[in-house]
């Protein structure tokens, strides 16, 4: 066999091993760490509610802690969750509720607050072989006591992120997920001013 034909075929052996190792019972940390709280609080009560209406969460097709899949050499797919398996809805809730105490709001009951933030995850998936693609869509709103909405957004979004032929995607997704949702989790309210103002009025 000539050489470089041998090298080539080696490499590529080498390759389709390491991406279709081992990766049933993947997770990724997606983590959020909210800035000081401010010395002077707003005595303002509010309350999040966070919905996963992922279609494939809806119908009991994947887990509630399901955030995307990495695929194998062989094109197979294997299911990625929350860190601790955690469903997604709650991560994004109590890290939201966090942000929100870190900027002076006090969190309370639904039925004692003044103002609720309510977020609803219409998507959040990841496709990964050798690069990876991160895809989101997520609704949030800001209501008042009565359920009047006094603002709303919509944060969606696609991002590719680069791998490399030996170990496809999967080390990069684990180095960029966590920065990618801290900035999903900053523009719900904190990063967002006509979020942030209607809370405050």
């Amino acid at each position: 066999m000539n050489v470089n034909v041998f090298f080539r075929c080696f490499s590529l052996l080498g390759g389709l091993l390491i991406l279709s190792g081992c990766v049933a019972g993947q997770n990724i940390r997606l983590a959020y760490e909210p800035m000081a709280q401010p010395s002077s609080p707003l005595n303002i009560v509010v309350a999040v509610e966070v919905n996963d209406k992922r279609p494939f969460i809806t119908s009991g097709d994947k887990a509630h802690s399901y955030i995307g899949h990495y695929r194998a050499g062989l094109g197979n797919t294997w299911d990625v969750t929350t860190q601790n398996k955690e469903p997604l809805a709650t991560l994004i809730r109590k890290d939201l509720e966090a942000d929100l105490h870190s900027l002076g709001f006090t969190l309370g009951d639904a039925e004692m607050v003044e103002k609720r933030v309510r977020v609803e995850i219409a998507d959040w998936n990841f496709d990964t072989y050798i690069n990876g693609k991160f895809w989101y869509d997520c609704r949030v709103w800001v209501l008042d006591r009565s359920g009047r909405t006094l603002a709303e957004h919509q944060l969606k979004e696609t991002v590719v992120i680069k791998g490399s032929f030996w170990v496809g995607a999967k080390y990069a997704f684990e180095r960029e997920m966590p920065n990618i949702y801290r900035v999903i989790i900053g523009k719900m309210v904190r990063d967002t001013p006509a979020a942030v103002t209607a809370l405050k009025r």
